[in-house]
């Protein structure tokens, strides 16, 4: 323990250092550990889920140059507006995002998926529905934002061991009822429970936080209530379209809410709507 310890303190220190296995410390049998962005010098915690690689177990809370920190303009040019926007979750100030207050994982801030996927302009509506290329986008050098596909990865082993990232024991017959197996026990609003079960972002429990969303017309909703990811993931609306107006993400909700706070949604939305971001690790060398 002294020696992981300060491995942690030197990484710290230096200007990069790679992610660094913590091994079975904690409470847990995943193996965690840590990642320094040296764009900014954050640091987040991380954790190894089988076959779906290395996750970070926080949202991200980079503030990207390219980016405008505001909402969207409603009914701009084209008909919404898909430029690059970043914003706090439920409207609170930029320096909450970035505080881990909440069992070892931070709020993050809310982007478009143009913001996700880093483009300054130009080529968001373009196809990207290739699930077998890794986009860096917003993520940090060696990481990239997870396809569709890396999701279902991610959903099918937390659905199969729930006991090494969850205080749950049974197995899930369903990947996509896992849920509770991802969410985090932290109540944002201190009204909703959330039904999660998730282990600390620190001891290698996914922890989603359910922050809500944002966009234009909707400002801040569904804080404490339900959460939403981005996937790098593009798809048409309709047949005859020339551009992908939507991109495949997730969704995690409280009880009572869709799925009953069980299930996880797998869909498409605008790209224009402001969603969470988790990065995953690259496994080979392709990433953009």
């Amino acid at each position: 323990m002294k020696n992981i310890v300060w491995q942690i303190v030197m990484c710290l220190l230096m200007t990069s250092c790679a992610t660094i296995d913590e091994g079975n410390e904690g409470n847990g049998s995943a193996k965690i550990g840590i990642l320094k962005d040296t764009r900014d010098g954050q640091v987040y915690h991380t954790a190894t889920f089988g076959d779906a690689g290395e996750w970070m177990t926080e949202n991200l809370s980079y503030e990207p140059p390219m980016a405008k920190y505001a909402l969207p303009t409603p009914y701009g040019p084209p008909f919404y507006d898909y430029a690059p926007y970043y914003y706090s979750p439920n409207g609170l100030d930029q320096a909450a995002g970035k505080k881990q207050n909440y069992n070892g994982g931070r709020l993050g801030f809310l982007y478009t998926w143009a913001a996700a996927m880093n483009f300054k302009n130009g080529n968001v509506l373009e196809d990207f529905s290739n699930q077998s290329m890794s986009n860096q986008g917003i993520c940090p050098s060696n990481w990239h934002l997870p396809t569709d596909d890396e999701w279902d990865i991610l959903e099918v082993e937390i659905a199969a061991n729930p006991v090494k990232y969850s205080t749950l024991t049974e197995p899930f017959e369903y990947y996509f009822s896992s849920g509770q197996a991802f969410k985090s026990t932290i109540s944002l609003d201190e009204k909703n429970a959330t039904d999660g079960f998730s282990k600390a972002a620190d001891d290698g429990g996914f922890n989603v936080l359910l922050v809500g969303e944002a966009d234009y017309y909707y400002k801040n909703r569904f804080w404490g209530t339900k959460a939403y990811f981005w996937t790098s993931v593009t798809r048409y609306e309709y047949p005859n379209d020339v551009n992908t107006t939507k991109a495949f993400c997730r969704s995690f909700n409280a009880p009572g809410d869709f799925f009953s706070g069980w299930g996880i949604d797998d869909y498409s939305e605008w790209k224009h709507y402001l969603f969470s971001v988790r990065c995953v690790k690259n496994k080979t060398a392709f990433a953009k």
